[in-house]
């Protein structure tokens, strides 16, 4: 991985409570030498894992660009539920009380009005391309987008915007979705893998330059089994805690059919190549 360019954006977001994951990708960006301010964390620090406090102080702290998702919301606003769009009673659901009561009881009043202030989007113009930063779509904080959805949803999306490229997050699973006028790109998830069956979490750079902008997936290895005794130790969901290791989302609830099929297939760092006449290239 090469080190900074001039206008290169580092990209993650779903840290979930997963303070290693998160230091690992600090010592990754310190590395690549990318200034904070094009650091681009989209939301959902708290989750699943077991430090959501010291995950949120850890983002803070490091001074980068930070978007509110569903469960920051959720939390700022002591809502019942974690707002992540689960069906009722679904599998999802049911271990979202769990975990969801769980980071409500740790994260601090300080760090509960931090995430009241954060933005739900932000904007980025560069080199003519006009940038959006959400969490879920546009114009809602916990829909879930994938790459298969149908076209006439991403001709909603894409009009939803207002802007040349959409940085998102909520789904989990890293994608690049380039089409002739608009590019979706989904970092995937930081703090839990991409149902790939493998241990390993995602995040991305975004290159823009005159011409063109480059997108790319990349992995990232950690010491997970410090984050699974921290979560067994707080008596957290075990269902998760294995899928730290193996890979594998406990329910497949919120996956459309084609994603659902993909699942234990290891996912393959990429860049795709999306330039201002908007002809699709990619590079696997």
């Amino acid at each position: 991985m090469k080190k900074y360019m001039e206008n290169t954006y580092l990209i993650f977001g779903g840290n979930y409570g997963n303070l290693e994951a998160t230091k690992a990708l600090y010592s990754k960006a310190e590395e690549l030498a990318i200034p904070r301010r094009n650091i681009i964390c989209t939301g959902d620090m708290a989750a699943y894992c077991a430090d959501a406090e010291q995950v949120a102080d850890f983002v803070r702290q490091w001074g980068i660009q930070v978007i509110q998702g569903n469960c920051e919301q959720a939390i700022a606003e002591n809502a019942s539920d974690c707002g992540c769009g689960f069906s009722e009673e679904t599998v999802c659901d049911t271990l979202s009380k769990q975990w969801y009561e769980y980071c409500q009881s740790v994260i601090s009043n300080e760090t509960k009005e931090w995430f009241a202030r954060l933005p739900k989007t932000v904007r980025i113009s560069c080199n003519n391309f006009e940038v959006l930063v959400c969490h879920g779509s546009p114009n809602n904080i916990n829909r879930f987008v994938f790459f298969s959805d149908p076209e006439d949803k991403w001709q909603v999306l894409f009009a939803e915007a207002n802007a040349d490229i959409i940085i998102a997050g909520h789904c989990g699973i890293p994608f690049t979705k380039l089409g002739r006028y608009h590019a979706w790109h989904n970092s995937g998830a930081l703090g839990m893998p991409a149902n790939d069956g493998t241990p390993r979490v995602w995040f991305s750079t975004m290159v823009i330059s005159d011409a063109q902008v480059s997108f790319n997936h990349h992995t990232l290895e950690y010491e997970y089994t410090e984050t699974q005794k921290k979560m067994q130790k707080n008596g957290l969901s075990e269902e998760y805690i294995k899928a730290l290791a193996e890979g594998y989302w406990p329910s497949l609830d919120i996956l459309p059919l084609l994603e659902q099929k993909k699942q234990g297939m290891p996912l393959k760092e990429c860049t795709y190549i999306w330039d201002k006449s908007h002809k699709e290239q990619y590079y696997g």
